[in-house]
């Protein structure tokens, strides 16, 4: 179940402002990568890679759980056409020693075309995805963000703490959670220590960028509904809260399984004034009324940076 959320942030999902001398790799916070980014692109803290500010332009470095072969082969034509991306061209390349596959699509998003680099290759036991997006009438930035993309490096010694990639912190003490997995700007917890897992699990990240929320509680519900396999899902419970200074909703629900048991889901959405959001999604088939007071727990103990 986690694997399948995953990828569908990864899929649906935009600062600190660290300015790199050109030509000089960067190491990217909660991962093994090094990038050079272009000139003008900041380190961003709202997720792993780089933003340039003025035209909105992103480079986005995410690990994956996942075979190489099975991620890549997932990116065809068709299922880019049902995310609204139109496939331009694919070629072969090679990042060090490990294949890879560079894809450029273009897409449109609140009245705006966009030109699209995705990136995908192996590393060790998982795949690396790199995402470079920019505003098709900002051609300029084409070649040095394609550049910036294939200049990303493996270093299977350096640092990787998950808990530094991150603008938020919680506190899972006593709770039976463990940090399994940092992915797509994501922390992803379950109680066995393992993505993907039938276990209890827990799923913690931030938007990365500025959304058009309107009501909050109708967005946190429809929110709800965009998750995998909780598009009719009986909403259970809707509270408002606020934790960290932030206003929010939490909503519980229950969905039904392919085998028939009962899933319970776990969404807390926080705005702040920005137009961003933090979530929180807990989701169990076991203990549910004690998991229910397990997730609020951790709710509660999210503070930001």
């Amino acid at each position: 179940m986690i694997k399948r959320w995953v990828f569908a942030f990864l899929l649906v999902c935009f600062l600190q402002q660290l300015w790199a001398q050109p030509g000089t790799p960067v190491q990217l916070p909660g991962t093994k990568f090094t990038m050079i980014p272009p000139s003008g692109f900041a380190q961003a803290t709202a997720f792993t890679g780089f933003q340039e500010e003025r035209t909105g332009a992103v480079i986005m470095v995410n690990g994956l759980p996942a075979p190489y072969a099975a991620t890549a082969d997932a990116f065809t034509e068709e299922g880019l056409r049902s995310q609204g991306m139109a496939l331009v061209s694919k070629e072969q390349v090679e990042i060090g020693q490990s294949e890879g596959v560079l894809l450029t699509v273009t897409q449109a998003a609140n009245g705006t075309k966009y030109k699209k680099y995705i990136l995908i290759f192996g590393y060790e036991d998982g795949t690396c995805l790199v995402t470079g997006m920019f505003p098709e009438k900002a051609a300029n930035l084409s070649e040095p963000v394609r550049t910036a993309m294939l200049s990303v490096a493996f270093h299977a010694d350096q640092d990787d703490n998950p808990l530094d990639a991150v603008p938020f912190i919680v506190d899972v003490t006593g709770t039976g959670f463990k940090l399994a997995k940092y992915a797509g700007g994501m922390l992803m917890y379950s109680t066995d220590g393992r993505v993907p897992t039938d276990k209890p699990a827990l799923l913690v990240g931030n938007s990365l960028a500025a959304v058009p929320v309107g009501d909050r509680k109708q967005y946190t519900t429809e929110r709800l509904r965009k998750l995998p396999g909780a598009a009719a899902a009986a909403v259970k419970e809707t509270r408002a809260l606020t934790i960290d200074g932030l206003d929010g909703y939490e909503v519980i629900a229950e969905s039904g399984t392919e085998g028939g048991t009962k899933e319970m889901i776990s969404l807390t959405m926080l705005f702040d004034d920005a137009g961003g959001y933090y979530m929180l999604v807990g989701m169990t088939k076991e203990d549910i009324g004690a998991y229910v007071d397990i997730f609020r727990k951790i709710a509660l103990t999210f503070r930001r940076k």
